[in-house]
C-alpha cells in the first residue's frame, strides 16, 4: 500500500497533538526500514537463495511457536516476479525447499515450515 500526504498536511496534523507526531514518525520510520531491508534481495546472485530471501521478506512476521507454519498466498508466477526468476527456476527451488522440509507448496500457497533453516540457506547457501 502506498500513501501520499503533502508535507504541509503532515506538518499541520503533527502540530495538533504530540501523539500524532509520534505516529507519523513511527509510520514513516517503518516504511523506510522496510525499503532498506528490501534493497538487498534483488542483489542475491543465486536464484534459489534469491527466491528463499523473497519468501522470507514477504512472509508475515511471526515469532515463537507461530514462526513456522506460516502460509503465504501466492503463485509461482508471482514469486518469480518478486524474485526476478523464471517460473521453472521457481518450481525447482520450491521443490528443493520442500525436499529439505523447509516449506510445503500447494496450489497458490507456500507454507514456511522451517523459517530458521530457510534463512540459514539464504545467508550461507548451504
Amino acid at each position: 500500500m502506498l500513501w501520499f500526504l503533502p508535507v504541509a498536511m503532515i506538518a499541520e496534523t503533527a502540530s495538533r497533538r504530540i501523539a500524532w507526531t509520534r505516529a507519523i514518525f513511527s509510520v514513516s520510520g517503518h516504511g523506510a526500514g522496510n525499503a532498506v531491508a528490501n534493497l538487498g534481495t534483488p542483489l542475491v546472485r543465486n536464484p534459489a537463495r534469491r527466491i528463499a530471501a523473497s519468501l522470507l521478506r514477504i512472509a508475515p512476521p511471526r515469532s515463537g511457536a507461530e514462526a513456522d507454519a506460516t502460509p503465504i498466498p501466492l503463485t509461482q508466477d508471482q514469486l518469480g516476479e518478486i524474485s526476478n526468476a523464471a517460473r521453472d527456476v521457481v518450481n525447482r527451488a520450491l521443490q528443493r525447499f520442500e525436499d529439505q522440509g523447509w516449506i510445503a507448496a500447494v496450489y497458490r500457497t507456500v507454507t514456511l515450515l522451517d523459517r530458521a533453516r530457510l534463512a540459514a540457506f539464504v545467508e550461507t547457501g548451504g
